[in-house]
């Protein structure tokens, strides 16, 4: 039961069952995708959230506000079917939105899973990450791409459903783990990265040494035949 006061006079409206259902579909699917959005503002560059994540969110606002005001008498509208309508837009904006944040912390998992792995060989990898080449790479590379892809390719906005949504949500909530997983093991990265550069460094020294041993013996056998 929600009160309001307009011109000094309460007035009590409560939503219909069918209406309260939907209410809690939108404030269960909101909830998941602010966690989100807080989530990917923390690392995207700049922590900034992208632009058509918030009209969205704007979007749904105005749809819900155009509700409170039927309710409440304010607007000239205030049939069930208007106020269903505009409950259904909340909830199609909301469930965009929800996709759109997935598309881009997704996008900002596996950049940066990337990035940081580039940093290092291969054997670097192997050795601080065993499971990397075996499970985690094939996941990441094709099996989560391609799960990802078809859940995209199965969106109706016509006919949202929260199924597809927790879905995808489970899916970059592994990579999430990978990635955490990742920045685990970066000092064992470092690590073997810096005794790797150590000994190419020693073996161009040792290479270098030999390569001035062997010409100062030819000069020397040179000038000593000439």
């Amino acid at each position: 039961m929600v009160k309001t006061s307009s011109n000094e006079s309460h007035q009590e409206f409560l939503f219909a069952p069918k209406e309260t259902a939907k209410l809690r579909d939108i404030v269960e699917l909101y909830g998941a995708v602010k966690a989100t959005v807080l989530f990917g503002e923390e690392i995207s560059p700049g922590n900034v959230t992208l632009p058509q994540i918030l009209k969205e969110l704007r979007d749904a606002f105005d749809h819900f506000m155009r509700v409170v005001a039927a309710k409440t008498n304010i607007s000239g509208e205030s049939s069930e079917e208007y106020i269903e309508k505009n409950l259904d837009k909340v909830f199609d904006h909301v469930f965009r939105c929800a996709y759109d944040v997935l598309d881009w912390v997704s996008i900002i998992l596996r950049s940066r899973i990337q990035n940081e792995l580039n940093k290092h060989s291969a054997s670097a990898i192997a050795a601080s990450l065993p499971t990397y080449y075996t499970t985690i790479r094939p996941r990441l590379e094709n099996i989560i791409p391609q799960e990802i892809a078809r859940i995209r390719g199965m969106k109706d906005i016509g006919a949202p459903e929260q199924r597809s949504i927790l879905e995808y949500t489970n899916y970059v909530a592994e990579i999430r783990q990978y990635w955490e997983t990742i920045a685990g093991v970066k000092p064992s990265l470092n690590d073997y990265s810096r005794k790797e550069k150590g000994e190419k460094t020693r073996e161009r020294i040792i290479y270098a040494l030999i390569s001035a041993a062997i010409t100062g013996v030819l000069g020397i056998g040179l000038i000593i035949f000439f």
